[in-house]
């Protein structure tokens, strides 16, 4: 044991070898200021196979090591302070009075804090152990890569995960082997829901303490699981009302990705695309114009062809919407559908010139659905085609804008979507025999 921590530690074991035991348990710890950096310190009970007491055992690790073991990923960082505010680990600014007042047990403060030259919007909250306050905690992300509606989960759940991360590293060191194998999968576990995997589940220990802990941590598992869920609908459909707003600034457009969506859907079932597939798809199709809210309403809205700078302009517009959404991790599936909705089955299209099957298949979909709803609809330099014209029209174009395996689909499906076009407000497309007996 060091000499700087001989006068702390020996209270801790000495309630060890006195046989104390408290509402948590008979291991007790210290923080000790050390000429290192501190030191938390653990004191256990050494017991022999009968569980008599035959001594005590103390065990330390600086809180430098603890910060580096669980530096979260993204770049981010923890900042450990102690009772009054000051930063224990590194040289930044000490938590304000404020601050250290507003922080709770069920209260997180944000705060902003510049070190090693960058800037991290830091969630504090109360370090407790054993019930006892140690001072504060801070997890800090990287500002410039914080997505407002999605910090809020990361850090609850990140500082979540280290609390429990800074139990199960400084006890597993206390505990017997026969246990040693669950803990490891526990860790696991919790290593893969940090990367975002919560449907992850530790599986079952032994009846004791790390059997307590998994249960525990499946159950505060399921429930982060489910408020993901639940943000993620939120915000995609906030996301949503968002792209159709961007298709309603020109009146030709409006209701055009809700079209597109369910264009696609008819096409991809028909296909035999699979349910997280066709997800991934619908939400693509929603989202496939939302780039065009970088584009100016003089070129959107231009009534004739654009000249050479509205034409890159225009194509700038799957590349600003897939920088907008590639920062949301439940999104991750649809991006390509964003990106390269306009690229071309024979390598002519754009924003990266990919062709043939290098083209997912949900966006070969996606765009022959986009072409079918514009070409059936009316614009300012032309009248609406007809169903059959522009299934024409999109079959002159299999083998080089379109994949041809996607049009026979297209064929195969063409009654239930000249139905569909029906439902969607376009009688003038389609003529009511081609419902019946489509001619295509």
């Amino acid at each position: 044991m060091p000499p700087d921590s001989e006068r702390v530690g020996l209270a801790a074991i000495k309630q060890v070898l006195a046989g104390a035991i408290d509402g948590r348990g008979d291991k007790f710890l210290a923080v000790v200021p050390e000429r290192g950096g501190p030191v938390v310190y653990w004191s256990a009970p050494i017991r022999d196979a009968q569980r008599h007491l035959i001594g005590a055992v103390l065990l330390g690790e600086s809180i430098s090591d603890l910060a580096a073991e669980l530096r979260p990923a993204d770049g981010g960082r923890l900042f450990f302070y102690g009772p009054t505010g000051a930063p224990i680990v590194g040289s930044i600014p000490s938590l304000s009075g404020e601050v250290r007042q507003s922080v709770t047990s069920d209260r997180l403060m944000r705060v902003s804090v510049s070190a090693d030259g960058h800037t991290y919007a830091v969630a504090v909250s109360d370090w407790m152990m054993r019930g006892e306050r140690q001072g504060y905690l801070g997890l800090g992300l990287p500002a410039e890569s914080v997505v407002n509606n999605v910090l809020t989960l990361r850090v609850v759940f990140l500082l979540t995960f280290v609390g429990t991360a800074l139990v199960v590293l400084v006890v597993g060191g206390l505990l017997a082997r026969r246990i040693s194998q669950p803990l490891e999968k526990l860790v696991n576990s919790m290593k893969m829901v940090a990367g975002v995997d919560l449907s992850q589940r530790a599986p079952g220990g032994p009846a004791d303490e790390i059997g307590y802990l998994t249960t525990s941590f499946n159950k505060m598992t399921a429930s982060l699981e489910e408020k993901t869920k639940a943000l993620e609908t939120t915000s995609f459909a906030s996301i949503e009302a968002l792209a159709r707003a961007i298709d309603a600034r020109d009146p030709y457009t409006y209701g055009h990705s809700a079209r597109v969506a369910r264009l696609s859907f008819e096409i991809a079932e028909e296909m035999g695309l699979p349910p997280d597939q066709l997800i991934a798809l619908s939400r693509a199709s929603l989202l496939h114009d939302i780039g065009k809210i970088g584009v100016e309403d003089r070129v959107l809205r231009k009534p004739g062809p654009l000249n050479p700078r509205e034409t890159a302009a225009m194509r700038e517009h799957p590349v600003i919407g897939y920088e907008m959404l590639k920062g949301l991790h439940f999104l991750e599936s649809s991006l390509e559908g964003v990106r390269h909705h306009h690229e071309h089955w024979d390598g002519g299209g754009y924003p990266d010139g990919v062709k043939g099957e290098d083209i997912p298949l949900a966006v070969r979909i996606l765009t022959v659905a986009d072409a079918l709803d514009a070409l059936t609809s009316d614009r300012p330099y032309r009248t609406a085609m007809s169903f059959l014209d522009a299934v024409h029209r999109i079959e002159a174009g299999a083998g080089n804008q379109f994949d041809p395996a996607v049009i026979r689909a297209l064929r195969s499906r063409s009654a239930a979507i000249a139905a569909l076009l029906l439902v969607m407000g376009k009688p003038r497309a389609v003529p009511l025999d081609v419902v019946k007996e489509p001619a295509v």
